[in-house]
């Protein structure tokens, strides 16, 4: 038996029409937030160098993302200038999607870009001189849900820039081995 071509059409029509409707609902709750939903919050929790040019530097910036609703928050990207004594820094982006859980706090890793050599000189001037703490802030947007929904934040702080890059040590060198004659 042969089925007429508008019948066939008909037919993938409404599976097609189907086929939407069964996804419509989870895309529905992917979307919906809280209209009181508070903001993510954002720390300095770390700074790596990953490529020294003239021209720029690159790092790979840690962020202390803490959620402070008592639900999941589906994080779909962060964009983020950062200032640390009063000077800026970099500017740094991460569009990977993660979820933040309720109530906790997770480290994000986004790659920042920097043209600053001055500031630099400052950081590695300061902990020459054992001045190694100074203030920070972090301001930008979040965008949550499905990413149409932005929240801005800005945020400061205090640090160590030796803990920050990797450069404190809290151990104590090892003590010399006797000598035994």
């Amino acid at each position: 038996m042969r089925i007429p071509a508008p019948s066939l059409a008909r037919t993938l029509k409404a599976l097609h029409l189907l086929w939407c409707a069964c996804l419509l609902p989870g895309a529905g709750a992917a979307i919906a937030l809280p209209a009181d939903m508070e903001p993510p919050t954002l720390k300095l929790a770390g700074i790596r160098v990953i490529d020294l040019r003239p021209e720029r530097q690159i790092f790979a910036v840690k962020l202390l993302v803490g959620n402070p609703n008592m639900f999941d928050i589906p994080l779909r990207s962060v964009d983020c200038h950062i200032e640390i004594n009063g000077q800026s820094f970099a500017h740094g982006t991460r569009d990977q999607p993660i979820t933040l859980p309720g109530g906790g706090e997770q480290v994000v890793e986004l790659r920042a870009v920097t043209s600053l050599n001055e500031l630099l000189r400052q950081i590695r001037t300061m902990v020459a001189e054992g001045d190694t703490s100074a203030s920070y802030r972090i301001r930008g947007e979040v965008r949550v849900g499905d990413g149409t929904v932005p929240m801005p934040f800005d945020q400061r702080g205090a640090l160590d820039l030796r803990e920050l890059m990797g450069l404190h040590r809290d151990r104590a060198p090892p003590a010399p081995e006797p000598d035994y004659i």
